[in-house]
């Protein structure tokens, strides 16, 4: 997922040790699998600002349907609100119990 490659983005330890492997004329093949994908990662310009736009695009869709699902859920619960005779007698012995304190 696009969560675990942002974890996996060089940290500016890693590009200095394997600046400093790259120089020194060692084999890449001695590296291993996760050595040589930093590697490669190294070489994407704005690598980590890129994943994170990427991510940011895939979690998107998500986080707007969960904000739709609570905005509808809210919008159900204002119309019940409004259409309960229940809760239209609580507020008027509401407002009857502050006009009794107010004389």
């Amino acid at each position: 997922s696009a969560h675990a490659v942002v974890q996996c983005l060089p940290t500016a330890d890693d590009v200095t040790a394997l600046n400093a492997y790259k120089k020194s004329g060692k084999p890449i093949s001695d590296l291993g699998d996760p050595e040589r994908v930093v590697l490669e990662l190294m070489q994407i310009p704005g690598v980590e600002s890129r994943m994170r736009c990427y991510l940011y695009k895939w979690e998107v869709p998500s986080k707007l349907q969960q904000a739709r699902e609570i905005y509808a859920a809210n919008l159900k619960a204002i119309a019940q609100m409004r259409s309960s005779p229940a809760f239209k007698l609580c507020l008027c012995a509401c407002v009857d119990a502050g006009n009794f304190l107010n004389h």
